[in-house]
């Protein structure tokens, strides 16, 4: 830390976390009922350091958070956390648009595309720049020798591999653009 950007608090659903004010609170806040939201703007004492804020200004306010002090005696309210609208996947009718947030340490390649974004349609095949995949699976056991699509624990769409890193196998790499096709 120890730019312009603001500390703040977030209480989304009853999820509370202390982070700064960039866009990363995004999934959090877009996950809850907009009426269980709330956020302040967290103090910066004079005292703290200016590349230290972890232990200066978020550790002392998550402290009191798990005290049991209500968010709203931590700061002055606000109702414009920086939301990163290109975190999330667009969907027309016939596909989504995403991308890879992540790529695990198993290799696998986390998209922002949930299970949410799908709905109840079927996926016909996966693409990005280089490659695709028409093979969906359940469980990684059900992958066979190439990749495949399955919705994580977190219910994240992944393209994955069993028993090699999945970009070994073709798989895209962290932020590149994803189409998911729709049946």
């Amino acid at each position: 830390m120890g730019t312009a950007r603001r500390a703040i608090a977030v209480d989304a659903g009853g999820v509370v976390c202390v982070a700064p004010d960039n866009g990363l609170i995004s999934y959090l806040w877009s996950e809850a009922p907009p009426e269980q939201r709330g956020a302040v703007e967290l103090p910066i004492p004079d005292w703290a350091s200016s590349t230290f804020h972890g232990r200066d200004v978020f550790a002392p306010a998550a402290a009191q958070l798990v005290s049991g002090e209500a968010l709203d005696s931590l700061g002055e309210p606000i109702d414009d956390p920086v939301i990163r609208n290109d975190a999330f996947a667009v969907r027309d009718e016939l596909a989504i648009t995403g991308r890879v947030i992540v790529v695990d340490h198993f290799g696998n390649a986390i998209t922002n595309v949930r299970s949410n974004d799908v709905g109840g349609a079927a996926i016909s095949c996966v693409q990005w720049e280089g490659g695709s995949t028409s093979a969906a699976a359940s469980t990684y056991a059900e992958i066979g020798d190439g990749i495949a699509t399955l919705f994580g624990s977190a219910g994240h769409l992944e393209i994955a591999a069993r028993g090699a890193p999945a970009a070994v196998r073709g798989a895209p790499q962290r932020d590149t653009q994803i189409t998911v096709l729709l049946a």
